[in-house]
């Protein structure tokens, strides 16, 4: 698993050798790998590199270490071209004195541009230019991924400069894209030969919006008001799932580079791929029974449906695309460990929030050292059982979510009682902060009232 998770990212990064010789090219990835070593690269994005050197960040902190930082790939460190990687974003796709990163008029976050061509994904000179959150948020996340990377071999000075540019990047999409009377961000910032739409461009709900809490993009004064409209999102499109792509869609005849009417694939097709993040990020944010009925939901149309979907069509009600989209299966899984159950293990350090309220449920999970984190949560009336095992080689903090209504409770760890810190988040209130370290622990909460 550690090599297999490693080897595409290793790929991407070497693939900047095939635009090196350019200068206005230097530090691209390609967008694809294949065996035939053939190189595309979608010039209608900029979410490539931020992607991979995102990818690049969770791999060293489930995995990695500085050595791989520092060790050679194609003839640079690999920390290097992780800098080169943004370094590109940076130099050539950031618009004019802007800390905003252009792309083509496609959706948000979609590869299909909005005029006709040969290659709907590529630009050509006269393309419009917008700016997207989507791009702003996976910037904004990526820069931060670099710059913690950069602290952990020391580079302090480096860091600096990327935390204040991911700073820069989230004051400018504020006030870009920002729409306070509305409560999300607007699915464009028009840059270049805008073309005149039929509708306000502005009411349409973009998934971006959301996730832009998962990125770390947004503030928290924004946090309810983006939750809030991406649930009148969901109402206005009729379904009960998350990650609608965009809400309304663009009128049928909007995209000429693809047949891509209202409500087709990244025209407003339900997306897991991004469904999963946005239940990560309702969880995280203080919506628990949401995520859980989102979590329900995607659970129920995958067994109706005998697969993983790649897009869901809402007025068909039919699932659409590959049956067996690895991406959606990820990020659900991810809405699962990270979102339901809390947990979070990096080589040096775990922890486990259960989000399960006044729900049961069993967890456990097992790294490919053979490491395990087991935990096992029963609910009573006035009872709530937290059983933990594990064999993890570092210390780790635990916290849970406690049942709707329990406000007044003790609370005891390996049978000693414990001056319970509690707190809330959004509409969900938390108890712990506790630490734990290898072996078999019991946390008991008791409602007192």
């Amino acid at each position: 698993a550690e090599k297999f998770s490693r080897t595409p990212i290793e790929g991407f990064l070497a693939s900047q050798e095939r635009f090196a010789a350019n200068p206005r090219t230097h530090g691209a990835v390609a967008a694809t790998l294949n065996i035939e070593g053939i190189v595309d690269k979608a010039t209608a994005v900029s979410d490539e590199e931020t992607s991979v050197v995102h990818a690049a960040s969770a791999y060293f902190k489930a995995f990695g270490s500085t050595e791989w930082l520092a060790s050679d790939l194609e003839g640079r460190p690999v920390i290097d071209r992780i800098g080169d990687a943004l370094a590109y974003v940076w130099r050539e796709r950031r618009w004019g004195t802007t800390n905003l990163l252009f792309r083509g008029h496609t959706t948000d976050w979609g590869d299909v541009k909005r005029e006709a061509g040969p290659e709907p994904t590529d630009l050509t000179v006269n393309d419009e230019l917008t700016a997207s959150p989507f791009d702003q948020a996976w910037h904004y996340r990526a820069l931060h991924d670099y710059a913690s990377m950069l602290e952990s071999l020391g580079r302090g000075d480096e860091a600096a400069t990327h935390y204040e540019r991911a700073a820069l990047v989230r004051a400018d999409t504020r006030k870009e894209l920002w729409q306070p009377t509305r409560g999300h961000y607007r699915i464009h910032h028009h840059l270049r030969n805008g073309l005149r739409s039929r509708f306000d461009e502005d009411v349409i709900v973009p998934i971006s919006s959301v996730l832009s809490l998962f990125a770390g993009l947004a503030m928290p004064d924004q946090v309810p008001a983006i939750l809030n409209a991406s649930a009148r999102a969901e109402e206005q499109s009729g379904t009960n799932r998350s990650g609608i792509s965009l809400t309304p869609p663009y009128p049928d005849d909007f995209f000429k580079s693809r047949h891509m009417p209202a409500w087709q694939y990244q025209n407003g097709g339900v997306w897991d791929w991004w469904g999963g993040l946005q239940i990560v990020s309702e969880f995280e944010h203080g919506q628990s029974d949401r995520a859980i009925a989102h979590l329900t939901a995607a659970s129920q149309a995958w067994e109706n449906a005998d697969g993983i979907h790649e897009w869901y069509h809402i007025p068909s009600h039919s699932s659409q695309g590959s049956d067996d989209f690895a991406g959606a299966a990820g990020t659900m899984a991810q809405a699962v460990i990270r979102g339901l159950f809390g947990v979070d293990i990096t080589t040096n350090r775990f922890q486990l929030i259960p989000r399960l309220g006044n729900r049961n449920g069993r967890l456990l999970a097992t790294r490919p050292d053979g490491s395990t984190l087991e935990i096992a949560q029963t609910v009573y009336p006035s009872l709530l059982f937290l059983d933990i095992r594990t064999n993890l080689p570092t210390i780790g903090a635990v916290a849970l979510r406690l049942p709707n209504g329990w406000s007044d409770v003790i609370a005891f760890v390996d049978g000693r009682p414990i001056e319970p810190t509690m707190w809330r988040i959004g509409s969900d209130d938390y108890i712990g902060g506790w630490s734990i370290s290898t072996g078999t622990h019991s946390v008991i909460v008791a409602r007192t009232s």
